[in-house]
């Protein structure tokens, strides 16, 4: 009785160690009570606890396979969306270098294909704000140096010299204004030689024989003003 019941509680116990040793004191019994029944159930309980460890080792398995899938899935999307990062800065990068070189419509391009990244959507409402000055500044440029109006012909252009022909269009202007001045100027129409003169714009081809002729101009000037002031004192002296 008393190894019947060791067999009992080692049983009670479970674990494949304790259900072993109960299956050898169960048939060790042999007919003893039900140590026939008691031995099977060890054994089925063995076989459950085994299933159950097989069970638990392909959850495992299946579970460590579906960190590692996880696991390559985050690596990819990572580096996809690293060279997706990278494309983007290479485009920006190439659309601020049109920008800076008022080369907007290219700029406005690429702007557009990353809209969404940085500050493209700011720059894509810049330039096209920038577009509308310069074809404006372009079209009344043009009526301007059309009219033979030089002066505001340059002003304009000024805002859009990297605009198509816009840039031979201020220089022809620059050297038309270049022209009337000398023409006032040999004509003796100092003051209005002098106001064309002081409109060529610093930088360009003419700019410091402009310098030189109003310095020339305002000596003239200056010897008919002491002239004339001479002519009136010796009136007055005289009379």
């Amino acid at each position: 009785e008393g190894t019947y019941r060791e067999a009992l509680a080692e049983m009670a116990l479970g674990g494949n160690d304790h259900l072993q040793y109960a299956i050898d004191i169960f048939e060790m019994l042999g007919s003893y009570k039900d140590s026939a029944i008691r031995a099977r159930r060890c054994k089925e309980l063995m076989e459950e606890q085994d299933e159950e460890i097989v069970k638990k080792k392909k959850q495992k398995e299946f579970m460590t396979k579906i960190c590692v899938i996880l696991a390559l899935l985050c690596l990819i999307l990572i580096t996809a969306l690293t060279i997706s990062s990278s494309k983007k800065q290479a485009k920006y990068e190439k659309a601020l270098s049109f920008y800076n070189q008022y080369q907007y419509e290219e700029a406005r391009l690429l702007f557009e294909d990353i809209k969404n990244y940085s500050n493209a959507s700011q720059y894509i409402v810049q330039i096209d704000n920038l577009i509308k000055v310069r074809d404006r500044a372009y079209e009344t440029g043009m009526s301007y140096y059309n009219n033979e109006q030089y002066i505001k012909a340059i002003k304009e252009f000024s805002n859009c010299l990297f605009y198509q022909d816009a840039k031979k269009y201020y220089e022809d202007a620059v050297e038309q204004l270049y022209m009337q001045a000398i023409s006032a100027y040999e004509s003796e129409e100092f003051d209005k030689a002098e106001n064309l003169f002081k409109s060529i714009p610093e930088g360009t081809q003419h700019f410091n024989d402009a310098l030189v002729k109003i310095a020339a101009i305002e000596e003239l000037l200056a010897e008919k003003k002491r002239a004339k002031d001479y002519a009136v004192a010796v009136g007055l002296f005289e009379n």
